[in-house]
Parts: C-alpha cells; sequence; structure tokens
C-alpha cells in the first residue's frame, strides 16, 4: 500500500487513460492533479472557478480536454433573498485549464438546495443527475432529455460495467438497493436489493473491465464488488486490516485503478490536508488467511481509539484477527444463532443490552478474570465503579473503558453540607429563595424537556422499575417540579441555584473550576448530587463499554479487551489516538486505579491547558473534592433509548399545551409498563 499526503481541501479522483485525476480544492483555487497509477505526482492544472462552487463530476476527453460539472455553495448567504435558489453547470476547459464554454442545467423547476445532490458524465456526453429523489438526464447543451422518479435516499451514482447507470439508494426497509437505467431507453428498467448493510454511507465506481463485478462500492469499514447476476456484494478487504483507519467524514472519494487495486482519497487523520492511498490488498492475503478471525461488533464507528487499538493488537497476534462489523440489525439473530460476534463495544447505554445479559448471552468478567489471574483483576480497577455494575446488572458482564462525570455546584450559603438530596428538599430549596432558575451551566438547562431528562435519567431507579414499570406518583411529582421552575415567573436571569457541567477529564477540571467560582466565588461553594431517593445522585456517565459473547473465543476476546486497561494506555487517556499512541480514548478518566490515582496527582504539577495563557496546578482541596465527588457516584447515567422514546413522545404534547397532564400520565404509563413487560420476556 502507497500513502501520499496532498495538501487540499477538498478532493474527487477518477481514472482516465490509465492515470489518475484528482479534482481538489485547495484554500484558494480548484485545481485539477494527475498522478500514474502507482501514485507518482505528474502535473497540476489550476481551473479558474468561484471560490464557492464545488465540483460534483469531471470527465477528461481523448484531446486532454477537461469537463466539470459544478455546484454553488446552497448555504451562501445572500441579503437579498431568504429563498436560497441553486444551480448546476457544466463547464468545458481546455487541457491548460482555460475556460472554454459553461452551461446552465435546465431543471424543470426552480430547486433551493444542491445539498444531496452527486452528479455524472455519461459516455455519450451526456449528464445524470440525482436530486430531489430523482434522476435527470441532460445533453451535453443542459437540455432535459428524461427525469424518472427513484426509490429511496442518499443515493449515489455510476456507470456499470455495462456502460449502464446504476443508482445505489438507501430504501425505507433499511436496506441498500440498486436501479439500473438503459441508456436505450433512458428509464429505469431494473431493481435489485444489494444485501449491503445500510447503516452506513457508500460510494459507487464502475468495476474494472477485467473485474467479475457489475459496480464496486466502498465505505468507512471497506471495498465490496457488486454482481447483479449473483444479486451479492463480496468484500475485497476491511481497511482495518490493512492497517488503515478511515472515520465518518473523512472519506471522500475513491477509484478502481484495475482488478482488485484502488485509489482511495480520505482526509489526512495527522493534520491538515488529504491523503491518498494506493491499495493492493492482494499483498496481505496469504497473512490473513493463516489467521482466525475474532468479530467485534462496534457501535461507535468513529472512535478512531478503537480502531487504532484493533490494528496494534493484530499486528502483535500471529494467531487471531479482528474484523469489525458496524451493522446491528441482525445483531440478536446473530448471537441467538450462534453466528453473532465475540466481542461488542458501545459508547454509551449499557441498558440498552440488559436483554443479553439475562439470557446469558455474556461473559461475567469474574469469570474471565478467575481463569487468567496473570492478567487485569478487579482489584486493579475503580471499587466503586465496580460495584456499580455489579448491582445494576448482577454481575461484571460491561466494563468501561473511561468515564466522565457531572458536576453539580452550590452556594454553600445555599446548601447545607449534605450527600443526599430528594426532589422535595430542593423545591423547598427553590420556593425560599424564588424568583431564580434552578440550573445554569454548559446544558442551559432553563427549558422544560432538557431539565426534565436531566432530573429523570440522573436517577431513573426513583421513577421506574425494569420489573415493576413506572412509579406514576414520583413520576408526577417530577414533571409538577419540571413545570413550576421552568415558567417566567420563577425565572431570572442573572441567578440560578445550582451550576452543572460535565467534566472531560482532568484537563477540563480547571474551567470547570473557573466557572463555579465565577459564580458563587472562591472557597463558597460545594458539589452535590442530583435529587435522588436513594444514594447519592452522581452518577458516572460511561465513555465507551466493553461487553464479550459466551462462546468459544470469550478467552482470547479477553486478552483484547485488556489491551485498553494497561497502566500506560490508562494513564494516558487525555491524549489523542494515532499509530505511536492506540487504545487512548481522550479527555475522560480512567478505570484502572493506579492510573486514576496518578493523574490526579499531576494535577498537582504547574501545566498549561488549553485556553488558558498561563500555566495552572490545582490545590489539594481542589483536588480532593474532586475525587472525593467520583468516589461518592453510585449510578450509572443511562438514557434508556426505548423508554426516552415512550416519554419524550408524550411529553412534548403536554409541555406544549396539547394534551393535560392526567391524559399524559395515563398513555405514558401503559405504555412504559407495557414496555416493562416486553423487557422482561
Amino acid at each position: 500500500m502507497i500513502l501520499i499526503t496532498i495538501i487540499v481541501i477538498y478532493g474527487k479522483c477518477t481514472i482516465f487513460f490509465d492515470n489518475l485525476y484528482i479534482a481538489a480544492k485547495t484554500s484558494t483555487d480548484s485545481v485539477l492533479c494527475k498522478y500514474n497509477k502507482q501514485g507518482m505526482f505528474l502535473e497540476e492544472i489550476k481551473l479558474k472557478l468561484k471560490e464557492d462552487v464545488s465540483i460534483l463530476d469531471f470527465h477528461i476527453s481523448e484531446d486532454g480536454d477537461i469537463f466539470c460539472l459544478i455546484t454553488d455553495n446552497p448555504w451562501k448567504y445572500s441579503e437579498s433573498s431568504t429563498n436560497q435558489t441553486s444551480f448546476l453547470k457544466a463547464i468545458h476547459f481546455n487541457k491548460k485549464g482555460k475556460k472554454l464554454s459553461s452551461t446552465k442545467l435546465k431543471f424543470p423547476y426552480e430547486r433551493n438546495s444542491t445539498f444531496e445532490d452527486c452528479g455524472l458524465f455519461m459516455e455519450d456526453s451526456n449528464i445524470a443527475i440525482l436530486a430531489d429523489q430523482k434522476v435527470f438526464l441532460f445533453d451535453k447543451d443542459g437540455n432535459l432529455l428524461n427525469q424518472d422518479k427513484i426509490n429511496g435516499f442518499s443515493s449515489r451514482i455510476c456507470l456499470d460495467s455495462h456502460k449502464n447507470l446504476s443508482i445505489l439508494s438507501s430504501s425505507s426497509k433499511s436496506e441498500y438497493i440498486v436501479q439500473q437505467l438503459f441508456a436505450s431507453s433512458k428509464k429505469i428498467s431494473k431493481e435489485y436489493k444489494t444485501f449491503l448493510p445500510s447503516s452506513l454511507k457508500y460510494w459507487i465506481k464502475a468495476a474494472d473491465k477485467d473485474s467479475n463485478y457489475d459496480f464496486i462500492a466502498a465505505n468507512i469499514e471497506g471495498i465490496y464488488g457488486y454482481s447483479y447476476q449473483t444479486k451479492k456484494s463480496t468484500p475485497f478487504f476491511q481497511w482495518i486490516k490493512l492497517n488503515v483507519v478511515i472515520q465518518d467524514g473523512s472519506f471522500l472519494d475513491f477509484s478502481c485503478l484495475e482488478k482488485d487495486s484502488f485509489a482511495v482519497l480520505t482526509y489526512n487523520p495527522k493534520g491538515s490536508g488529504l491523503q491518498l492511498l494506493i491499495v493492493e490488498p492482494q499483498e496481505n492475503n496469504k497473512k490473513q488467511q493463516e489467521k482466525k478471525e475474532l468479530v467485534l461488533y462496534n457501535y461507535d464507528r468513529n472512535n478512531s481509539s478503537i480502531n487504532y487499538g484493533i490494528i496494534a493488537w493484530n499486528q502483535q497476534r500471529e494467531d487471531y484477527e479482528i474484523s469489525i462489523k458496524t451493522d446491528i440489525s441482525q445483531l440478536s439473530l446473530d448471537i441467538v444463532s450462534g453466528d453473532g460476534p465475540d466481542i461488542l463495544y458501545f459508547p454509551y447505554e449499557s441498558s440498552t443490552f440488559d436483554d443479553y445479559v439475562k439470557k446469558g448471552y455474556f461473559m461475567n468478567y469474574d469469570t474471565l478474570m478467575e481463569q487468567m489471574p496473570e492478567g487485569l483483576q478487579k482489584k486493579d480497577l475503580l471499587e466503586n465503579l465496580i460495584t456499580i455494575y455489579e448491582e445494576t446488572y448482577g454481575g461484571l458482564y460491561f466494563l468501561p473503558v473511561s468515564f466522565t462525570v457531572e458536576v453539580l455546584a452550590g452556594s454553600k450559603k445555599n446548601f447545607p453540607e449534605k450527600k443526599q438530596w430528594t426532589l422535595k428538599e430542593f423545591n423547598t430549596l427553590m420556593k425560599k429563595h424564588a424568583p431564580i432558575k434552578f440550573m445554569a451551566g454548559s446544558d442551559l438547562l432553563t427549558e422544560k424537556q432538557p431539565l426534565f431528562d436531566k432530573l429523570f435519567f440522573h436517577c431513573l431507579p426513583n421513577f421506574y422499575n425494569p420489573t415493576s414499570g413506572l412509579n406514576v406518583e414520583k413520576f408526577k411529582e417530577l414533571l409538577n417540579f419540571t413545570m413550576q421552575w421552568t415558567s417566567d415567573e420563577n425565572k431570572t436571569e442573572n441567578q440560578s441555584l445550582l451550576y452543572s457541567e460535565v467534566i472531560f477529564g482532568m484537563s477540563g477540571w480547571h474551567n470547570t473550576l473557573k466557572n463555579i467560582e465565577a459564580i458563587y466565588g472562591k472557597n463558597k461553594f460545594q458539589l452535590l448530587g442530583y435529587p435522588c431517593e436513594t444514594g447519592t445522585g452522581i452518577s458516572i456517565i460511561e465513555k465507551g463499554v466493553f461487553a464479550i459473547v459466551a462462546n468459544k473465543n470469550s478467552s482470547i476476546a479477553w486478552d483484547f479487551v485488556q489491551s485498553f486497561f494497561s497502566y500506560k494506555v490508562q494513564k494516558n487517556l487525555e491524549l489523542p489516538a494515532n499509530e505511536e499512541r492506540p487504545y487512548s480514548i481522550g479527555h475522560n478518566f480512567p478505570v484502572r486505579k493506579d492510573s486514576f490515582e496518578k493523574q490526579f496527582q499531576e494535577l498537582k504539577s504547574p501545566k498549561r491547558y488549553q485556553g488558558l495563557e498561563k500555566k495552572y496546578s490545582a490545590t489539594k482541596k481542589e483536588i480532593d473534592m474532586l475525587k472525593s465527588y467520583i468516589e461518592c457516584a453510585d449510578k450509572i447515567y443511562s438514557e434508556d433509548y426505548n423508554l426516552n422514546n415512550i416519554v419524550s413522545d408524550e411529553l412534548n404534547a403536554y409541555f406544549h399545551g396539547d394534551k393535560d397532564q392526567e391524559d399524559i400520565l395515563h398513555i405514558i404509563e401503559n405504555r412504559v409498563n407495557l414496555y416493562s413487560k416486553e423487557h422482561k420476556e
């Protein structure tokens, strides 16, 4: 594999006459860069285009003339109109980049946005445009030849190996379909299911003439060939197995160089500009075939630390190799059938997988630690954090890589030193100090829904039990509290009883302190838990959780998971992940005890943090305050997605005055209890 760094900010690549062309944008110019198939730079041609246009597609003729399909920026501001229109043009340049002609495509109606548009130059000099869930065909003079409605959305187009137009779209059934437009009829003639995972965005290109496929699809996981005859997609490779990390938003374009070889254009993960990858995956095939496979379902596909961690582990192991999957639509069926993953990683909400714990699909980490006493043990991890997970799920089935906390601060004169507060006690204090906002901070919680969600999910056991369902009286009490303290008569602009902010690791603590001190004064505040009937009301916010499936590969899966919990890895969580420093999650607190203590010790040393001109060091009192707060945490902040959707759907109508309280309480109780019943079965 060849890697080339390109200092441009946008690009699109295509093969013409055995050379690779990249239509790109620098900070000042639009350019066409020419490379050979080995990635050697040949020349750069400047194109005279306005700064606010983007290149959708381009074509190189046999005599070297350049044809660009461009669109203006649909989001540019105009004082003359609030209803912004956009255009598409085909521009003809000579081989030196001199503009020869410009043709505006004549749409049958005025269009307001080109955000989802994509275009393509056809073999017969016609132009195909996907826009507004339609395919438009124009001749070279911009005249409309035909239009046809397409199924699906988020569509991409290419010329397949038969020189017909192929349109790949995500359907309403959460699957990708391909529609084929025959050049002779200029109408969509056939439609196929692709069996490509629909959770990812794809780019498609014509397959090489010697390929067995009709077109090639690429995404942030890998590259696939698709055949109309077999109606199947076949992966060429996964990026992760080529030691390449590609994230959402970083993949720009690709082109087929020749059979099983590709040019790939992505944003450079190390800095500015783009990188061009010349990929010949057959180089690694033999080595890959010698390794056994572990499958990891990654719910956080944009987490580079997980991807770099996989690469590092794969390189160290001679016997096993991790493959990743991000399409979770078949997860339940796969696990039940025994064809599921070996490892799951998800960024939040382990409660989503509570059912899998009950059905015995996940390993208890206690068992793995007993089987391998030389590895990571519970004594190595923060005690209260382990206790939280064991009490929540009846055992240690989930292991967080890192976490954050949300601090709640209030003035000492308003809040006597106390570890636990109930909603009634908070209500009494609010009445005593009214008019006043309940809370301010990074969330600016002065609106009904955000405030309700915060209080509800921080102390969810107060209001909901998976076994018994909704506690209607407590839920009603919270609802009344929310309505009262978000009303205009009980708010002031300049005062708040409490201040709320999430701390992202040690480096965020100094900023939080400055914000709190600006409100209440230095040494005149204390940290509090949320109002809660049981416990402290302090929750940890998990930032990445591993679960291991109970199968024959659980021991080797545990070896991979442990790689994220070494002293060095955990101590350096504040640093971003890369090839030299894999596994790092970034700006969170470590769960390993010795790494946690080390980070707190480093707070005492003067250090320059982001946003500060001078070096900062925390006092012992400030350190102890934060440490004590974290050690008092006794819950997981968990927004059960299904529960959240039920509650939010109904409360939205209530908060906007469309339904009264008794009606929505009745509906919510029935829906939540039904969900609870289904959850138990």
